[in-house]
């Protein structure tokens, strides 16, 4: 299967809580594998239905809280990691499916922020 991203992912892990749009009394813990600027990855014990619509919280540096909300677009079991406590993890797919505002903005902007000390190196 072809890579379908068309952004580069940056590998930054932040803290998450997030919740299905449906289900606000339901919150749950991940922690993002990676994120661009269109979507991020997230490593969870939850499991995700393809198609499932979230609300998202992260913790961006210097204690700054965004919510974005995006769309589970891969859902993957990653069964190799049950031995730990015993309960399977999940790499889950996001893409943001909201307009660029607010704090999808400020997430956009720290993405590019990493993006240009990532790629910025050795530039000068």
């Amino acid at each position: 299967m072809a890579d379908q991203r068309r952004t580069h992912r940056l590998p930054i892990e932040l803290a998450v809580t997030f919740h299905p749009l449906d289900q606000e009394d339901i919150v749950a813990f991940a922690t993002t594998m990676d994120i661009s600027a269109t979507g991020l990855s997230l490593l969870t014990k939850e499991p995700l239905a393809k198609g499932q619509k979230l609300k998202l919280q992260l913790e961006l540096p210097r204690q700054k809280r965004i919510t974005i909300h995006g769309e589970v677009v891969r859902v993957e079991e990653k069964k190799e990691m049950g031995f730990l406590g015993g309960l399977n993890e999940f790499k889950i797919g996001i893409k943001i499916v909201d307009p660029i505002w607010g704090d999808e903005a400020a997430y956009v902007r720290f993405v590019a922020e990493k993006m240009k000390e990532q790629f910025g190196k050795g530039k000068d």
